[in-house]
């Protein structure tokens, strides 16, 4: 991926997710857009991945500049498989991730299936989150709690 695709699909609205083709990649890109990421975030991600010793990046300029390339271009390729999708998830840094898979069967069966994966040790920002400003879309745990509790009024007592 050249860094004309990356800003390419950065300053898409989008994130130019009508362009995946793959489930995954469709999920990052819509990832993408709803946190706003831009170039600055998109570096200051992929430095904290790059840093990261889980990630067995070896610390030196060759390496980690190779290692930044490859991840982009496995980023922004219109599929993703899944151990991609798993670096996705450890590039985007939240603390917590959790799947939810719900399956209708034939006959009316309904099933659901979670997972939660813990990406980040910490729960907290670290110093440098708190101070590059990050764009939101107005979504407030306040607000999801009233929300809930306009469904389930009882939904705090559980």
């Amino acid at each position: 991926m050249q860094n004309k695709d990356l800003n390419q699909v950065l300053s898409s609205q989008t994130k130019r997710s009508e362009e995946a083709t793959g489930t995954l990649s469709k999920l990052f890109r819509q990832i993408l857009a709803e946190q706003r990421f831009n170039m600055n975030l998109w570096n200051r991600n992929m430095l904290r991945y790059l840093k990261d010793p889980r990630n067995r990046i070896p610390q030196n300029s060759r390496d980690m500049s190779s290692a930044r390339g490859n991840l982009s271009k496995e980023l922004l390729r219109p599929t993703m498989t899944w151990g991609v999708f798993e670096k996705a998830i450890r590039f985007l840094n939240p603390y917590k991730v959790r799947l939810r898979l719900e399956f209708e069967w034939r006959g009316g069966v309904k099933t659901e299936y979670t997972a939660i994966i813990h990406v980040s040790d910490k729960e907290t920002p670290e110093d440098e989150d708190t101070k590059i400003p990050v764009h939101h879309t107005g979504v407030t745990v306040e607000n999801l709690v009233k929300a809930l509790e306009a469904i389930d009024p009882g939904i705090h007592k559980k």
